[in-house]
């Protein structure tokens, strides 16, 4: 990196994550050039944890400190001086092109059902113990639900053996066409563990918003900026199966409700998280940064 940077001389260095932040600290220190330290996606930090070590390292060298939601930046006790917040950008080119839905919804026999799906990866950090609790609560009586788990991880194979004989419980594992699925499902899902792990700002919530779809989501981190609870999506308490088959049933016994909460949170993807808004957010930085420069 030093090298490089010395043959082009960039006016500043913006780094994305806490690896590529620890690399570019000794260009930006050598080269005299200012860093933009974008290491913070989550809302959780643990001390003593390498991200830890890494903020502890980079931080005071950084000119910006910046994170994807202002819950990440409490965590990580980020300067507040020189922190800002550049909310993740939702693309809405990405919802065309899309999987006839009918064809996706006889690809997996799932004609007539309401389709309920969470895309995230099968890790400790989310929970899809909660998940398939209710899958398994409503597998009678309820029929007409379907559970979707759509993604991959080092936990798939133990929800495979614990929950795989359910019949409304498809695990997909990981699929390319991943707005398709969104468009098709009926109602979206991100539940996470707290105890290990809080979101930033979920792109997988993000698409799904975008598509007008109501949303459920666990409490706390940036989901809480991304989701006005009751307005734009339902946020429930961690590890809840009561509470997520609570919101499931005030989404799926009022229709109005439902509709409501999914252009509200079309809207306020559009209006807070697109990625027109995130490019115009990151410019003012650069400029804010340069302007300083020039003043000194």
């Amino acid at each position: 990196p030093i090298w490089l940077c010395r043959k082009f001389r960039p006016d500043l260095i913006h780094s994305w994550s806490s690896m590529s932040s620890v690399i570019a600290l000794p260009v930006s220190l050598i080269l005299r050039i200012p860093l933009i330290n974008a290491m913070i996606a989550k809302a959780s930090c643990s001390m003593f944890s390498k991200d830890w070590l890494r903020s502890k390292l980079t931080f005071p060298f950084s000119r910006l400190i910046v994170a994807n939601s202002h819950a990440g930046l409490n965590a990580f006790h980020a300067s507040h001086r020189k922190s800002r917040v550049i909310y993740n950008g939702y693309d809405f080119g990405r919802n065309a092109n899309l999987l006839d839905p009918s064809l996706l919804r006889v690809k997996y026999k799932l004609t007539g059902k309401i389709v309920i799906t969470m895309i995230a990866g099968f890790y400790q950090r989310k929970d899809y113990e909660t998940f398939c609790r209710t899958a398994e609560k409503l597998k009678s009586g309820h029929e007409d639900l379907v559970f979707m788990a759509i993604g991959d991880g080092y936990n798939q194979g133990y929800y495979k053996s614990k929950y795989g004989q359910l019949q409304n419980l498809l695990l997909t594992g990981k699929i390319e066409d991943v707005e398709s699925y969104v468009n098709m499902c009926d109602i979206g899902v991100l539940l996470s563990n707290p105890k290990v792990h809080k979101e930033g700002i979920s792109n997988s919530l993000m698409e799904t918003m975008a598509f007008g779809k109501p949303v459920i989501a666990t409490k706390g981190g940036g989901t809480n900026e991304l989701i006005e609870d009751g307005v734009s999506g339902i946020l429930i308490e961690p590890g809840s199966v009561a509470d997520f088959e609570n919101a499931l049933f005030r989404i799926l016994n009022d229709p109005d409700f439902a509709r409501q909460l999914g252009d509200s949170a079309k809207i306020r993807i559009q209006e807070m998280f697109s990625i027109q808004k995130m490019v115009q957010s990151t410019i003012e930085i650069y400029s804010e940064v340069l302007n300083n420069l020039k003043e000194k």
